[in-house]
């Protein structure tokens, strides 16, 4: 298994998790992350959508062109409130703050890896709720 960050840490060694056999392969601009892309196969996208200057929706669909099934799990410091929403939209696997716990890391990370599920955290669910609710 291989995941790919695009801001150069890789949350997996971060949450001490057990994820043997798995590589993440860290890249640090578009370019590196288009070309690991049309190089070889990943079963995970990491993305910081918090890199200056670039457009991460934009991004999201050139990964997306490049390799259609691959989950992204957002990982960042930005606002959940604000941010998650339109990224679960866009059929993101999750989106996870950087201050995370490490047992949410690693929870959010099996979930998107199982291709199976989306990892919400806190704010998403009580969105969820409310929207089944209909009020």
């Amino acid at each position: 298994m291989k995941r790919l960050s695009d801001y150069g840490s890789c949350p997996a060694a971060v949450a001490g998790a057990s994820f043997a056999g798995t590589e993440c392969v860290a890249v640090f601009s578009l370019e590196e992350a288009t070309n690991a892309l049309q190089a070889q196969h990943f079963d995970l996208i990491l993305l910081d959508i918090a890199v200056a200057g670039c457009d991460p929706i934009g991004i999201i669909h050139i990964f997306r062109a490049l390799q259609p099934r691959i989950p992204v799990l957002v990982f960042t410091r930005l606002d959940e409130n604000v941010y998650a929403l339109p990224f679960i939209r866009l059929g993101d696997s999750g989106f996870l703050a950087r201050n995370a716990p490490t047992e949410e890391i690693t929870h959010a990370l099996t979930l998107a890896l199982s291709h199976r599920r989306v990892y919400l955290g806190e704010f998403l669910i009580k969105c969820a709720a409310w929207l089944a609710s209909g009020e």
